[in-house]
């Protein structure tokens, strides 16, 4: 539990109470082990089996009075012996340890062990009035599962003298923590959130949020781009938040989308408001080697990483930007010779709105347990920008996949190693194959000349093909620790986080996780997740508040749906176009086939199309296309243009991306930029003015026919009885919205938006695509003489 303070109450956990001491090096570097709270459970249930006995998880409770406060204290014991004149507690702990090393420790190498079980002693003994108290320290080591037994030794009145110490320091932070709230409640009064242009849509949208977030519910925001979502819900998430002591998580798919959350912020901390806005970066992306590699004996900026944390004073250098971008972190920590990844996560504690990718939020393999760990996190507010990619990318979270290439390549790797560590992962890579093998022949026997077939898995298998290939991994880890061994990149320690992730979503009972065999590539076992809404949900029930925005939220009943908002606590707004419709000319264009049996035949006739309506006014244009393999065909067709044309390639590195919004606001020449739709240029980027005046779209870009996504269709038709809509047509019209929301980003911008295909044309489609683009009869028309449409629409602005 977090510490919470209600008038005059304080409610905290006896482990708030421990003074947990600097680490030595990051945790990471020896054994990068994700699940040691899960192992920690793992070792308490083998040492409480060793003896027999007595109470386990005993729950205590304890009001302690503290100056002018009551502090309500609470914990549980992980065994308790109720004896006759006596009680025996037990406190047990797991370490990663050589043999070795742990035949040499003692209670002085983990004080705060010995502190939290001598507090539960303390407390216990104040429950039972006093009765004899006998505490024990239990350390197990996961390598070997040796457990040594210390008995610790107890003062009550020494204790005590600890606690109230204790107690005042938190007090202490406690008020100290008020009265800056009080303090910024003052400044807020003062604070400039004027917004550059008053637009009744945006405002519409923030009083929506202010309540609520006053009734404590979550918000699903379906607002045009252009509305000016990003300040809309930043600056009345920030007021509330700072008069009510919570913080703000924001969140985005796309950097680029970031980068705008940052400067939206600047202008608020610039007016004078004492606000610590931290930018989040993925770890690779903040190391300072050559070779992204997380170990204390290779890494000089991991090595003693929080002695010299405390020496250098980065956290507060860092601290005194109002909006600490991660380029500081790495530039500034590699000055001190300190890890920027780890000094950007020491920050968290201190920053009033935290800005990172979804993945820092949702995903299980990497979210922040610093943060989220825990099902409470009630003082957050979590906002979700372009809320639409959410579901796909929480499907992928659950999707994970054991190959057998990869495993086969592992065996290969232990072929020639004489040491028994090897031939002990020899032995479980070779069961982990055996197992695959089995589903190969299934597949021989009942699922003849089908690429992919649906099985069903034993999840109680795949976790003891999992435990025993962790043990043989841990040994592994001391085996490479005790020679000073250092891999980059080691496949063994790469496997073994695929492989965890894999069994723990096959543990996971829910009918939308299937498993399925493929027989590509030497054979894989995979998981499909078909519906992320489950998952998300719980992540999203424990903020706050959660305020979910996008141009592309409607159908609503469907996002709120397919994302895991509870009907109970979540309410929805559609928001209208700020800008006039007149400014916006929508064609279709029917009679034509985009489907992908037909592309090679109609490229050159998708190419004249481009040409003719560029041909119609001079300026910058955006075609967007459903593949990379479409766009490259397509700019094959194109090359007669005189006008500058630019492909987008797949991976492009940020620095690409940057080139090509210059070269759009260039205005000296004519540019194509052919984008695909979903990418890196469909979503997050704001192009205003003569940046660009028509988006040209081919086809709605459904998503590829697949296994997996029949999978997805299957299971929504089953369902809400609709999966096509579900799997592909949802997604498709959506990237189309997206795309199309580049165009019309202020009032004075004015152009085209060309949707090009016959299934455009077609009900089901139309009526996805949002309602303010047909608010007047003549800004939408489905026709085949489209230079004629674009000359007039052109034509009355040039008489003005």
């Amino acid at each position: 539990m977090s510490i919470r303070i209600e008038n005059k109450t304080i409610f905290l956990a006896v482990r708030d109470l421990v003074s947990v001491p600097p680490k030595r090096h990051i945790s990471l570097s020896p054994f990068p082990i994700p699940k040691r709270g899960w192992l920690g459970i793992q070792a308490q249930k083998k040492a409480q089996a060793v003896h027999g006995l007595f109470h386990r998880e005993y729950y205590i409770t304890s009001d302690y009075p503290c100056g002018d406060y009551m502090i309500k204290i609470q914990g549980k014991i992980d065994g308790v012996f109720e004896l006759e004149n006596r009680f025996e507690i037990e406190e047990i702990k797991s370490v990663v340890l050589p043999a070795a090393e742990f035949t040499a420790i003692t209670p002085d190498h983990f004080p705060e062990y010995r502190e939290q079980v001598l507090f539960y002693s303390y407390f216990l003994q104040k429950q039972h009035n006093g009765l004899e108290i006998v505490p024990y320290l239990r350390i197990v080591n996961l390598v070997n599962d040796k457990i040594k037994t210390f008995t610790v030794d107890y003062n009550p009145l020494e204790i005590e003298t600890v606690l109230n110490k204790r107690c005042r320091t938190i007090i202490e932070r406690l008020e100290k923590e008020d009265k800056i709230l009080n303090e910024r409640s003052l400044q807020l009064q003062s604070c400039n959130f004027s917004l550059p242009e008053e637009r009744p849509q945006q405002q519409e949208m923030m009083h929506a949020i202010e309540d609520a977030l006053l009734r404590k519910r979550h918000l699903l925001v379906s607002a045009p781009t252009g509305t000016g979502k990003t300040a809309g819900a930043l600056y009345p998430a920030i007021g509330f938040a700072l008069k009510n002591g919570k913080k703000i998580f924001f969140t985005t798919a796309k950097t680029t989308q970031q980068t705008m959350v940052r400067e939206t912020l600047l202008p608020v901390s610039e007016s004078g408001l004492e606000l610590h806005t931290l930018s989040l970066r993925r770890n690779q992306d903040m190391c300072c080697n050559d070779i992204f590699f997380c170990h204390g004996d290779y890494c000089p900026y991991a090595r003693d990483y929080y002695d010299r944390l405390t020496a250098s004073n980065i956290l507060e250098a860092l601290l005194r930007y109002p909006v600490i971008n991660p380029d500081y972190i790495f530039e500034l920590s590699k000055q001190h010779t300190l890890c920027p990844a780890e000094v950007m996560k020491d920050l968290i504690p201190f920053a009033d709105i935290v800005i990172g990718d979804y993945n820092y939020v949702f995903d299980p393999a990497v979210y922040l347990r610093r943060l989220f760990s825990g099902r409470d996190y009630t003082d957050w507010i979590l906002i979700i920008d372009e809320a639409h990619n959410l579901h796909e990318r929480g499907m992928l979270y659950y999707s994970p996949a054991v190959n057998r290439a990869e495993i086969r390549l592992l065996i290969d790797e232990t072929g020639n190693k004489k040491q028994k560590v090897f031939n002990r992962l020899k032995l479980i890579l070779d069961k982990i194959d055996h197992s695959l093998l089995e589903y190969i022949q299934e597949g021989m026997l009942y699922h003849a000349r089908q690429a992919c077939y649906t099985i069903d898995i034993d999840p109680g298998l795949w976790q003891s093909l999992f435990d025993a290939y962790e043990a043989a991994y841990l040994s592994y880890c001391i085996y490479k620790s005790g020679r000073k061994i250092i891999i980059r990149d080691d496949p063994f320690e790469n496997f073994y986080y695929r492989f965890r992730h894999f069994v723990y979503v096959a543990q996971k009972e829910a009918e939308s996780i299937i498993s399925y065999f493929s027989a590509e590539n030497k054979g894989s076992l995979k998981i499909q997740c078909t519906d992320a809404a489950v998952p998300l949900g719980k992540r999203i029930n424990g903020f706050y508040s959660v305020i979910a925005m996008s141009a592309t939220l409607d159908p609503v009943s469907y996002y709120k749906r397919i994302l895991g908002f509870p009907d109970d606590k979540t309410d929805p707004i559609l928001v209208d176009s700020p800008f006039p419709a007149e400014n916006r000319q929508l064609i279709l264009i029917p009679n034509l086939s985009t489907r992908y049996r037909d592309r090679h035949s109609n490229y050159i006739t998708y190419a004249e199309i481009v040409e003719k309506i560029i041909n119609c006014r001079d300026g910058n244009y955006i075609v967007y296309g459903p593949s990379f393999d479409f766009l490259q065909n397509l700019y094959i067709c194109m090359g007669k243009l005189k006008s500058q044309i630019i492909l987008q390639r797949a991976q492009m590195p940020e620095k690409a991306r940057e080139e090509v919004l210059s070269q759009l606001a260039d205005h000296s020449h004519t540019h194509i930029l052919l984008a695909v739709l979903g990418g890196i240029f469909a979503e997050g980027i704001d192009l205003r003015g003569n940046t660009c005046i028509g988006i040209i779209i081919f086809s709605p870009g459904l998503p590829k026919l697949s296994y997996e996504r029949e999978l997805i269709a299957r299971y929504f038709e089953e369902k809400e009885g609709d999966g096509f809509a579900y799997a592909y047509l949802y997604p498709g019209i959506n990237k189309v919205i997206q795309a199309a929301g580049r165009l019309i980003r202020s009032e004075q911008d004015k152009g085209i938006i060309v949707l090009v295909g016959d299934r455009f044309a077609e009900r089901n489609v139309i009526e996805l695509l949002p309602a303010y683009w047909f608010k007047e009869a003549s800004s939408a028309v489905i026709t085949s003489d489209y230079e004629k449409v674009i000359q007039a629409f052109w034509k009355k602005f040039d008489k003005d």
